[in-house]
C-alpha cells in the first residue's frame, strides 16, 4: 500500500536525524514514529506535547 511506503520512507528519514513534519489525518499512524505532536482543530492548537505524555488520541479526539 502506498501509505505504508510513505511511512517507511519517513521512518528512514527520521533515523538519519532529519526532522519530519507530517500533516496526517491518520493520527495514530503518524504518532507511531513521532516524538512530539501538535493537534489542531479549526486552525487552533488544541493539544501539544511529547507523544509519550499525550495519552490515547482516540479518547482525546473523539468526543
Amino acid at each position: 500500500m502506498v501509505v505504508d511506503d510513505v511511512f517507511a520512507s519517513l521512518e528512514e528519514i527520521k533515523k538519519q536525524g532529519t526532522s519530519v513534519l507530517p500533516i496526517e489525518q491518520h493520527v495514530n499512524r503518524a504518532l507511531e514514529f513521532s516524538d512530539h505532536a501538535v493537534v489542531m482543530s479549526k486552525g487552533e492548537v488544541v493539544l501539544e506535547g511529547p507523544v509519550s505524555e499525550l495519552g490515547d488520541m482516540d479518547t482525546i479526539l473523539i468526543p
